[in-house]
């Protein structure tokens, strides 16, 4: 499930409601939660743009893009399907990101 794009029910900040939504989870927090980045449609942004030729399986219904700073923590019941695959060279471009993002050593 590491380093994949799965669909989540993704509540609203007052819990009132959800949507399902694709994320992409990138580490394991715990026994019971997982971290992801959330993809948006709107490719406005200047963030990590996913399409067809990013992926090894399945298909996207639109390009995206993953939204990197927005971490955000999910309890594994709300992970409705794991779907998507991508490739090492945009796992790779993730994992710089983030990095750059939160000052990490190197």
């Amino acid at each position: 499930m590491i380093w994949k794009i799965v669909l989540v029910k993704v509540y609203f900040t007052d819990l009132s409601d959800y949507k399902i939504r694709p994320v992409f989870i990138f580490k394991k927090y715990d026994e019971q939660d997982y971290m992801f980045l959330p993809l948006s449609s709107n490719i406005n942004r200047n963030w990590i743009v996913i399409n067809n030729s990013s992926l090894i399986s399945w298909k996207l219904d639109k390009e995206s893009i993953i939204v990197i700073p927005k971490i955000w923590i999910i309890h594994k019941t709300l992970i409705i399907q794991e779907f998507w695959e991508l490739k090492q060279e945009i796992i790779d471009k993730i994992s710089n990101k983030l990095c750059v993002e939160f000052w990490c050593l190197k």
